[in-house]
């Protein structure tokens, strides 16, 4: 019976023995109250900065596991009781912050203030200190930086070095921001200018560039491509949230290559009107043109990158094709000048045209563009079906509106 009766001691003293040692990590636990930070210039008062400001610390906080945070209710309900002429929401200032402190003897507190000022936000953070028996400020420090998205960043280097006084983390946070933010205009003009890029597309669009022949016999003989000319007009565009979509566009264009004299004796073979006998005249060359006009759809899709939005594009295209230019051939029998005509179709022939491009827009209104493009038409030309189209290269630009 003895026995058991030193068993039960020792187990008695062991557990006061553990108890006793787990009593100065309980009262190793410092308490901080963390107020709001104050909006003082430059946004509205009603603006969420102060309290996420705050809530994100808190986040830190509570990681770090050193303190007992107190909360706005907890002090509020000090301040009812001792009937302090102030109040919680409108105490920001130093002063007033240490008057706080003396009624809830709490171990730490948190506050400070943000700022919005040339484009970018300034928050203060500060701590004051009263474990040594007076209310001191301990430390203080403000960082900067353009996006309000970077403000959680910004917070949780705040609360390593008020806590900890972690100079490291705030040399890490600014060098983020030196990495990540160089190039970032304030954040509402760059929110506004990839709004306002993305919720526009092409209204109209003018290009310049050059064309060939598919047919070999044609192109033989019409082998000096002229400047070509495109015209779309966009009639419907249906886009999502980053600008891609499919487009409703009417398209015309002229097309336009020069022949050289130098071949009237292959040409002879193609039209039998012009005699044997004749010579190329003194003009020495002609032209081919014709105008293809008709609807079209385009699929166009891409990204917005550092203020420009890029996007690659395919395209297809129904056709009508007019002769404009080569009715007739200039040609020398002895010595005066005579005419033969071409036998051309000038009946309006069908036909199809397909592409692919890039667009590039630098700004809301102007962009820029670049298109390969392939037509097929059935032409009836110097005795039997031809595709007088052929391969063809753009560059232009593009005038830009709002689609919504």
């Amino acid at each position: 019976m003895s026995r058991n009766k030193r068993r039960v001691s020792c187990i008695i003293s062991l557990a006061v023995i553990f108890a006793a040692s787990l009593t100065p990590l309980t009262a190793a636990r410092k308490t901080i109250y963390l107020k709001p930070f104050a909006v003082v210039q430059g946004l509205p008062a009603a603006d969420p900065a102060g309290s996420l400001m705050k809530d994100y610390i808190s986040e830190e906080i509570i990681a770090a596991g050193q303190f007992t945070i107190t909360s706005d209710d907890e002090v509020r309900q000090v301040i009812a009781a001792e009937e302090l002429k102030m109040s919680l929401d409108a105490c920001y200032d130093d002063a007033c912050i240490k008057k706080l402190m003396e009624s809830i003897k709490t171990d730490y507190i948190i506050y400070g203030n943000v700022s919005f000022l040339d484009g970018k936000f300034y928050i203060t953070a500060k701590i004051l200190d009263r474990t040594s028996g007076n209310i001191v400020l301990a430390r203080v420090k403000t960082l900067k930086f353009r996006m309000r998205d970077s403000m959680g960043r910004c917070a949780q280097a705040l609360g390593a070095f008020l806590v900890d006084g972690r100079e490291d983390s705030i040399r890490e946070f600014e060098q983020w921001i030196a990495e990540h933010e160089t190039d970032q205009a304030e954040p509402v003009r760059v929110i506004g200018r990839k709004d306002n890029i993305l919720t526009r597309a092409s209204l109209f669009r003018l290009g310049y560039g050059f064309s060939t022949i598919a047919d070999k016999e044609v192109s033989n003989l019409y082998d000096s491509p002229l400047a070509n000319i495109v015209l779309d007009g966009f009639l419907w565009r249906e886009r999502d949230r980053n600008g891609n979509g499919l487009d409703v566009y009417m398209r015309g264009t002229i097309h336009m290559t020069n022949w050289n004299h130098d071949k009237l004796a292959a040409y002879k073979d193609l039209n039998p009107n012009i005699p044997v006998t004749a010579t190329a005249p003194d003009d020495d060359s002609a032209t081919l043109g014709f105008l293809g006009i008709g609807p079209g759809v385009r699929y166009i899709y891409g990204s917005y990158f550092k203020g420009i939005q890029c996007q690659g594009y395919i395209l297809a295209a129904y056709q009508l094709t007019l002769l404009v230019s080569g009715s007739q051939m200039d040609y020398k029998d002895g010595s005066s000048v005579k005419s033969a005509a071409n036998d051309i179709d000038k009946t309006s022939p069908k036909g199809v045209v397909g592409g692919v491009g890039l667009e590039v827009s630098f700004s809301p209104a102007i962009g820029a563009f670049v298109e390969l493009a392939y037509g097929y038409n059935q032409v009836k030309a110097w005795g039997k079906t031809r595709n007088l189209d052929g391969r063809s290269v753009f560059f232009g630009l593009t005038l830009r509106s709002s689609y919504l």
